[in-house]
């Protein structure tokens, strides 16, 4: 008997047609996925911020975060590393009110002018939109004209302030809330900022401005936020990642046109190159030679072309030197082991400078800064950078980390000699989030603020003449630590009143910096 064919039979010329198109539509999407792996590689990283508004704030706050809207701050920035992570926040965070988490969302319409702010929960109000009506065009007529620098350095201000200024983590809070929370504009902000090969990894950001939608530079939209601030210090760490022998003509020449651009708007600025030269743990740790040739290339080069900006030389602070080795610490045979080996005795230790090896010359330096934390107990004159238990530090330690007295090597006279002002670059003493034991974070926070904001140690070193606290949460050594004074409410209550407590003057905010000639410290 003969069979039909059923309807759903299928010769073998269409089962081989099938095949090839399948094949086929295989092929063009893994062309696709290869062009488009290609293209993130070689077209520069531009990346459009968009973002959302903040959501309410907890009871008699008003304005929130746009992650959780439970705090008073300005709606935080996002700050994407280009080509890596996008950390966009296009919704507005719903407000609370303590630990009723029923307020809403915000709209996710957060393009040039941000989205609509949530709805707070009880107590709190909505969110703000966090557009930014900025003078964004340097030819707008808005710009202050860049004013050559040319005041003696090492000499204060006619305010006779420190700077008081902070290092945040742009993805976690900006410096309008860091200010916010303080009550102050913060005088000197810090960004870090990285290198490769071909220059400074830099990205694009889309705002609003007085003339309508723009795209700026990232370094000309921070810029006109410190402008708007009312003229913080710019200040940029440069970390050239791929290692000195990389940093070209080409990549300085990136450096620069970066630095003009903020220039340009008026605004003065900090370069801190390659920080903690004298620890082993970054690339450009504890090469003295190249460290020295390439820092005054790169100074060279800026003090040429952006003559409001000022090159800081930060080294660690010089206790247990060389701080426990690291990845790049040389060995002995290596001719940079005999550059650090200052007495000539075959070892590295606490009787070699710290400092001198890495020094690239007057000319090259105008402030000379220092990274100083507290991490815990250690032996003395010793390196610590172990995880917890929380202690509190002993009297005197900050002292002790500027004029490292169980050495012959003093970094606050060093500054002295060499006449430039100084700073605390980089400070905090991080709360160990993975220890219970010993105090807690305000203790410990309060404990060491007290030690580094302190009239008294102020008064008796006064060329100590900006404080910067290093505001971050980061896992390091296999441990969370907070770094922190403004994400907790008790700690940065505490701060707040703290700063508000010393004598009249003693800081400058950046509300009342004197900058014109040169009086922050470019000579």
């Amino acid at each position: 008997m003969k069979l039909r064919k059923s309807n759903n039979y299928v010769s073998r010329s269409q089962r081989r047609r099938r095949r090839i198109i399948l094949i086929l539509v295989i092929t063009i999407l893994l062309i696709a996925g290869i062009t488009a792996a290609v293209l993130l590689l070689i077209v520069p990283q531009t990346r459009i911020i968009n973002w959302g508004g903040g959501g309410g704030g907890s009871s008699n706050r008003g304005r929130g975060d746009p992650n959780t809207g439970n705090n008073a701050s300005p709606s935080v920035v996002p700050s994407p590393k280009p080509g890596i992570e996008g950390d966009q926040r296009p919704v507005g965070g719903g407000g609370h009110d303590l630990d009723d988490e029923s307020g809403k969302k915000g709209s996710d319409s957060g393009t040039l002018t941000g989205g609509s702010g949530g709805e707070g929960g009880p107590g709190g109000g909505a969110g703000e939109n966090p557009a930014f009506p900025y003078p964004c065009s340097i030819n707008d007529g808005t710009a202050k004209k860049a004013t050559p620098l040319s005041a003696k350095v090492g000499v204060k201000s006619s305010s006779g302030g420190v700077y008081l200024g902070t290092s945040p983590d742009w993805s976690t809070i900006d410096p309008r809330a860091w200010s916010a929370y303080l009550g102050h504009s913060a005088s000197i902000v810090d960004r870090f900022f990285h290198l490769d090969e071909k220059g400074i990894l830099t990205w694009d950001v889309a705002t609003e401005c007085q003339n309508g939608p723009a795209r700026l530079s990232i370094f000309q939209w921070q810029a006109n936020l410190l402008q708007q601030m009312g003229g913080s210090i710019m200040s940029v760490t440069i970390t050239p990642s791929p290692g000195l022998d990389k940093v070209t003509d080409g990549v300085i020449a990136s450096i620069t046109k970066a630095c003009k651009e903020v220039n340009d708007l008026g605004i003065d600025m900090m370069i801190r190159f390659a920080h903690e030269m004298n620890g082993g743990w970054y690339i450009w740790g504890h090469t003295p030679s190249l460290y020295r040739s390439t820092f005054a290339k790169v100074a060279s080069a800026v003090h040429s072309n952006c003559p409001r900006t000022a090159m800081v030389w930060a080294p660690n602070n010089g206790e247990g030197y060389p701080m426990g080795g690291g990845q790049y610490t040389p060995s002995r045979g290596d001719p940079k082991f005999a550059e650090m080996d200052t007495n000539n005795d075959g070892v590295i230790n606490n009787k070699d400078d710290p400092y001198t090896p890495y020094y690239p010359g007057d000319e090259y330096v105008d402030w000379i800064g220092v990274s100083a934390y507290f991490y815990g107990p250690g032996p003395p004159g010793g390196w610590n950078n172990s995880p917890g238990p929380n202690v509190l530090p002993p009297d005197g330690t900050m002292e002790s980390f500027i004029t490292t007295p169980l050495t012959e090597f003093n970094l606050y006279q060093f500054a002295l000699d060499h006449k430039k002002p100084f700073m605390i670059s980089e400070t905090s003493a991080p709360y160990h989030m993975d220890s219970d034991a010993g105090p807690g974070e305000l203790a410990l926070k309060q404990a060491w603020w007290r030690q580094v904001y302190n009239a008294t140690l102020l008064d008796k070193y006064p060329n100590i003449r900006a404080i910067n606290w290093f505001e971050y949460t980061k896992k390091e050594y296999g441990e969370m630590r907070d770094f922190t004074l403004m994400k907790s409410e008790a700690v940065r209550k505490a701060f707040q009143a703290d700063i508000a407590a010393t004598p009249g003057g003693l800081w400058q905010f950046g509300s009342n910096l004197v900058t014109a000639q040169g009086s922050w410290g470019r000579g």
